[in-house]
């Protein structure tokens, strides 16, 4: 199987300048985009190989929200992981209703993302 994948759907403060290099020494690849629709098409084009997705709250064309919904209602099941600046319980409490995999605090951090393919892998296999 080809090396896995992490999709980075661009949104202000979501990832910091370093977060790509760190996912390439891990053993990813990084497949940036900056839309719902092309996260969506990402998803679908590389379908297993898609280890987890980033995101913004808001994104060009929709947000975190539209983003999960669109995925789930085309059978990717993919851990998205939401990058917020809001940090409120109510976003929290929404996301994780919503399937996504876990919130954390923008900009993700290195280590943050490490722990987070480590688990989503144990999950999967």
């Amino acid at each position: 199987m080809d090396e896995p994948r992490v999709i980075i759907v661009a949104a202000d403060r979501c990832v910091d300048p370093d977060i790509t290099a760190a996912t390439t020494a891990l053993g990813y690849g990084v497949l940036p985009v900056q839309t719902v629709n092309e996260a969506v098409i990402t998803a679908q084009r590389e379908g297993a190989r898609v280890a987890a997705i980033l995101s913004g709250v808001a994104l060009k064309d929709g947000n975190w929200c539209d983003l999960v919904e669109r995925l789930r209602s085309l059978g990717c099941e993919a851990p998205v992981v939401l990058c917020s600046s809001e940090g409120s319980a109510e976003t929290w409490w929404d996301a994780l209703e919503h399937g996504v995999w876990e919130v954390v605090s923008a900009p993700i951090t290195a280590h943050a993302l490490e722990r987070i393919l480590k688990e989503t892998h144990q999950k999967r296999n």
